[in-house]
C-alpha cells in the first residue's frame, strides 16, 4: 500500500500531523471492527494503512534529525579547571590539527559555555569548541557553583569553630557550627563563579572531611609558622 493510498483509506491529506493520523485510524478502526459488525477486509487495510503512515512518518522523523545534526558544527572539548573557570583562560592550547593557539577568555565561564575560534579549523573555516570544566585540587564545578573539599581538625567539627579557607576569591574565616549534620557542608554566599552571559553569581559550597590523623590543615600550619616567626622577633628583641 502507497502512502497516498493510505490517506485515501483514512480520509487524511498529505499534510496530516500524527496525532491526526492516529485519530484517524481510531475512527476507520472502530467503524470496520469485525466484532461489531465491520467488514473484516477493511478491518486489515485500515491497520496496514495506519502502519504505512507511521513508516513514513518515523523515516521523515529521521531524515529531521540526521539534517539538523549535519548542520550543527562540530565541537571539540576545551578543557579548563575551575580556577580558570572562575579568573578566565590566558594560555596556549593545541589545536586539533596540531597548531598551537594562544586563547584569552574572560571568567565566568560555564561547562559546556561555545568558544568560536575563526578560521581556525582544517579548510580555514570555523572551529567550535565547548568548555568542559575538570576537577582539580579539590575544587569542582556544578552550575554556577565552585565546591572545594576541605579537611578539618575532627574537633572543630564535633565542637564547631573558626577555620580559614583558601578560596579563589581569596582567604576566609569561616565559621563552623557545633555538630554540623554528616555529610558535611557550608555555603559560602556569592563566592561561585561569576556572572556571566545571562548566568547570576553562583556560590562556593564547602565540602568538610576530617583530616587523617597527624595531617596538619593549612589554616594550621600557617598558624605555626606564625608563632614560629613571631617567637624568633621576640627572641631578637631581648638580645
Amino acid at each position: 500500500m502507497t502512502a497516498q493510498e493510505a490517506r485515501t483509506l483514512l480520509g487524511l491529506p498529505a499534510s496530516a500531523s500524527r496525532e491526526a493520523t492516529a485519530a484517524a485510524f481510531r475512527t476507520a478502526a472502530k467503524a470496520a471492527r469485525p466484532d461489531q459488525g465491520g467488514d473484516p477486509e477493511r478491518f486489515r487495510q485500515v491497520i496496514e494503512a495506519y502502519r504505512t503512515l507511521q513508516r513514513l512518518d518515523d523515516a521523515r522523523a529521521t531524515v529531521a534529525r540526521a539534517t539538523a545534526a549535519a548542520a550543527e558544527p562540530a565541537c571539540e572539548a576545551l578543557e579548563i579547571t575551575p580556577r580558570e573557570a572562575y579568573a578566565g583562560l590566558a594560555r596556549n592550547i593545541r589545536l586539533p590539527n596540531g597548531r598551537k593557539l594562544g586563547l584569552r577568555l574572560p571568567g565566568g565561564l560555564r561547562n559546556g559555555a561555545p568558544v568560536r575560534l575563526k578560521g581556525q579549523a582544517t579548510g580555514g573555516e570555523d572551529l567550535f569548541l565547548k568548555v568542559r570544566i575538570t576537577a582539580e585540587d579539590g575544587w569542582s564545578v556544578t552550575g554556577d557553583d565552585l565546591w572545594l573539599t576541605v579537611e578539618v581538625d575532627p574537633r572543630t567539627l564535633r565542637d564547631g569553630g573558626r577555620i580559614e579557607v583558601e578560596t579563589l576569591a581569596g582567604p576566609q574565616s569561616v565559621w563552623v557550627p557545633k555538630g554540623l549534620a554528616e555529610p558535611a557542608r557550608l555555603r559560602l554566599k556569592g563566592l561561585g563563579l561569576p556572572a556571566s552571559g545571562g548566568h547570576e553569581r553562583g556560590h562556593l559550597f564547602l565540602k568538610l572531611k576530617p583530616a587523617e590523623a597527624g595531617v596538619i590543615s593549612g589554616a594550621r600550619e600557617r598558624l605555626r609558622r606564625f608563632a614560629s616567626a613571631w617567637a624568633d622577633v621576640r627572641a631578637a628583641a631581648c638580645l
